[in-house]
């Protein structure tokens, strides 16, 4: 072969090398790739948040997270209140329990709920993530519920994945639930605890 045809056949090669090398920066721009994540501070939709998961008996989460520091319970459901695990962090774990299917005399967890943003899922998402930034990952469903938050109050939003967030005005996540995925997250929610008490949202109230 000439030299020259050579030497085009070679660097015809680098280009196609060079290519297939350097792919596009659209998986990053877009939120899509994943980040490292303390399997002590992971979320695992429908599965886990940090080292609890889901249908945890309560002697579980006390092995886990402690004793609660309050705890009510009445009609079949306690809600059970933890200090954060992490040390620093003054936000409180809300785990919501009910019997079992099978044993009516054995409560697992339905519900676990944080404020914490400790807590991210393999994406690097949680409490303070933006609504733009988690709708790359999650498809947000018509909202199931808003309760005051301080001064303004929050939208429920379930992902369909055992993940559901809690958006504010502004569109920025203030606290999160993990849950099996066939439950409803504010199914067990107590009314009479102002934090529990959701109103109901028209699909069209949720901001866009």
């Amino acid at each position: 072969m000439h030299p020259i045809a050579i030497l085009l056949v070679v660097l015809t090669c680098c280009v196609v090398a060079c290519g297939e090398s350097n792919p596009t920066d659209t998986d990053s721009d877009s939120g899509q790739t994943p980040v490292a994540v303390d399997p002590t501070t992971l979320i695992v939709p429908g599965r886990q948040l940090g080292r609890v998961p889901v249908h945890a008996r309560p002697e579980t989460l006390d092995s886990l997270l402690g004793a609660p520091y309050r705890s009510d319970s009445g009609a079949g459901t306690t809600v059970a209140y933890y200090r954060s695990p992490f040390p620093g962090d003054t936000t409180t774990l809300t785990a919501i329990l009910t019997f079992e299917p099978d044993d009516n005399m054995r409560k697992e967890l339905q519900t676990l709920r944080t404020a914490s943003p400790m807590y991210r899922d393999s994406f690097g998402l949680g409490v303070g993530s933006a609504r733009a930034d988690i709708l790359r990952r999650y498809a947000l469903r018509n909202p199931v519920g808003r309760f005051p938050d301080g001064r303004d109050s929050v939208v429920v939003y379930p992902t369909g994945t055992g993940l559901t967030f809690e958006l504010d005005p502004a569109g920025v996540c203030r606290g999160l639930s993990v849950h099996a995925t066939d439950h409803r997250p504010t199914g067990n929610y107590r009314p009479d605890y102002p934090e529990m008490a959701t109103e109901e949202v028209a699909p069209d109230e949720a901001r866009e």
